[in-house]
C-alpha cells in the first residue's frame, strides 16, 4: 500500500476505507453534558452508550444515525451546544431510539420472564446485586 493513502486517511492497509474512531472520551463526555439539563443528559447517556455498543465508536456510523455532522455531535457532546443545536441533536436522539425500541427482538413474556425483568429492575434501581433460584418454570 502506498505511504501516501495512509498518510491521506483514505484507506487502511487492507485497502477498506479507514474507520475514524470517537474523539471524545468518557470522562470529557461526563463533564461536557453535566450542564445540560437531566432529560437530555438521559438521552445523551443513551446515545453514548449506543455509540460505544452499536456503533463501535464510528463516527461516521454516529453521523449517519443522527443525521447529524460529526462536528456538530462532538460540541453536543462535549457541552458545548447553543439550544438550536442541543434541541436537533435530541430530536435526532428521540428518533433513533425509537428506531432501535421498534425494532428490538422482544422475549415472550412467560412466568420466568417476569421474574427475571424484576429482579433486573430491583437491581437497576437499587443498585444491588440480584440471585434467582428456583424451577424453570415449565
Amino acid at each position: 500500500m502506498d505511504g501516501n493513502k495512509m498518510a491521506e486517511g483514505n484507506t487502511a492497509q487492507d485497502g477498506l476505507p479507514e474507520r475514524r474512531d470517537v474523539n471524545v472520551g468518557f470522562h470529557q463526555f461526563t463533564e461536557g453534558v453535566r450542564q445540560y439539563k437531566q432529560g437530555e443528559r438521559e438521552q445523551l447517556e443513551w446515545f453514548w452508550g449506543y455509540l460505544v455498543d452499536e456503533l463501535k465508536q464510528s463516527r461516521d456510523a454516529a453521523s449517519q444515525a443522527l443525521k447529524m455532522d460529526w462536528q456538530q455531535i462532538y460540541i453536543v457532546l462535549t457541552g458545548g451546544a447553543n439550544a438550536e443545536m442541543l434541541e436537533t441533536c435530541m430530536e435526532s436522539i428521540a428518533r433513533l431510539r425509537k428506531l432501535e425500541a421498534a425494532n428490538r427482538t422482544r422475549l415472550a413474556e412467560t412466568s420466568v420472564t417476569k421474574h427475571i425483568i424484576e429482579a433486573l429492575n430491583y437491581a437497576k434501581e437499587f443498585g444491588a446485586m440480584v440471585s434467582m433460584t428456583g424451577p424453570t418454570g415449565r
